[in-house]
């Protein structure tokens, strides 16, 4: 679904004074931004292009009549959050690529809260953008710390649905855009690297193919990078289903995540063990197993005498009782036994090949009533 009107464009629309500070902070956070490659060279890009697609991402995910409800220091909020939500992932000296990469959102909040100045932001935005960008990932959005807050005179930020709609617009950044093939051939990731390169790779487009639902369109030329695309989408849908009561609350009815995966070169359908039921159940419990027809008539008896040996071991009034009669074209042997409830009859008797008497159950109660069964199966 295609949107007509952009964040930026509103916003220069309504204010133009916030409007104007934007080119400023694009410009710092360019240059700020390139360090994030750095500690990362085999990671999939985290600069200020990532941001823009962010951007990019938050206007279509967002309905066009729901856009102009935002105030103007949301929607400059939102821009600038979108832009440098990856700022923690710039290391410094000594660092970790793999500490700081899990905890980069909290890093990216403390950069606003020390750094605002650098910026050309007061404290009190910074403040409010820094949680803004911090709720991008991990983080629980249903906690205190995403309640929301007035800035200046009685303008209301709602932190929350900011940070919400952020985290799904960074989830949705996956194309082929993001990973130039020229970039991918120059660093030759290798390991897990890789594989998110190539589902980057691989990925057409990203879009909204209904009010409800995120659709996105890849090529797999085997079937790990098909497994890994279904995987991409798992995680996405992981974060709609963490956002989706809260754009529910703004009339976003964002639902479900879907994947359309061309496979080339290859089938994409699961192959797995089948059994022809009617034909199994014939070689396990039918002449297959016994030599005469006679021996199964034998292995029923036994099972009805050790259902009341062993009813008569936990209850000595208890008097036995076998029966043996024709029904129509069945012969029907039975008993006043032990009997089963519906558990054993699901785990034992359902499941072919599987005997209660090797069951772990029936080892503790042949130990304590000191039974030994005459039947093989029970």
């Amino acid at each position: 679904m295609s949107y007509v009107r952009k964040l930026s464009v509103i916003l220069k629309e309504r204010n133009s004074d916030l409007y104007g500070r934007l080119s400023e902070i694009e410009k710092r956070s360019k240059s700020l931004l390139t360090y994030t490659a750095a500690a990362f060279p085999h990671f999939t890009p985290h600069d200020f292009t990532h941001g823009e697609y962010v951007v990019e991402n938050l206007n279509w995910l967002m309905p066009d009549d729901i856009k102009p409800t935002l105030n103007d220091y949301e929607i400059f909020f939102l821009i600038v959050a979108a832009w440098l939500h990856d700022w923690g992932m710039v290391c410094k000296q000594g660092e970790t690529p793999e500490g700081v990469r899990d905890v980069h959102h909290r890093r990216t909040e403390e950069n606003f809260q020390h750094m605002y100045d650098k910026l050309g932001l007061n404290q009190h935005e910074a403040s409010i953008i820094g949680r803004i960008a911090r709720g991008h990932r991990v983080e629980d959005l249903r906690s205190d710390l995403f309640d929301p807050q007035f800035y200046s005179l009685n303008v209301r930020i709602d932190i929350r649905f900011l940070a919400a709609v952020l985290r799904l617009a960074d989830e949705c950044d996956i194309t082929h855009n993001r990973v130039p093939e020229l970039l991918y051939y120059s660093l030759n990731p290798e390991g897990a690297s890789e594989e998110r390169f190539k589902s980057h790779l691989s990925i057409s487009g990203i879009g909204k193919s209904a009010p409800h639902k995120i659709e996105f369109n890849a090529i797999a030329l085997d079937p790990r990078g098909a497994q890994t695309l279904r995987a991409l989408r798992d995680e996405i849908q992981k974060e709609v289903d963490h956002v989706k009561g809260i754009l529910s609350e703004h009339k976003i009815p964002i639902e479900y995540v879907d994947a359309h995966i061309y496979a080339r070169g290859f089938i994409d359908k699961p192959i797995s063990f089948r059994l022809d039921e009617s034909r199994i159940t014939q070689l396990l419990i039918g002449e297959a197993l016994y030599s005469r027809k006679d021996v199964a008539i034998r292995e029923l008896l036994a099972n009805s005498v050790d259902a009341c040996r062993l009813r008569k071991c936990s209850q000595l009034s208890y008097s036995p009782e076998i029966r043996i009669y024709k029904q129509g074209n069945r012969l029907v042997v039975q008993d006043n036994g032990i009997g089963m409830d519906y558990e054993k009859a699901l785990n034992f008797l359902a499941t072919k090949g599987f005997s209660y008497y090797t069951s772990d159950e029936f080892g503790k109660i042949r130990h304590q009533l000191d039974f030994d069964p005459i039947s093989r199966w029970g």
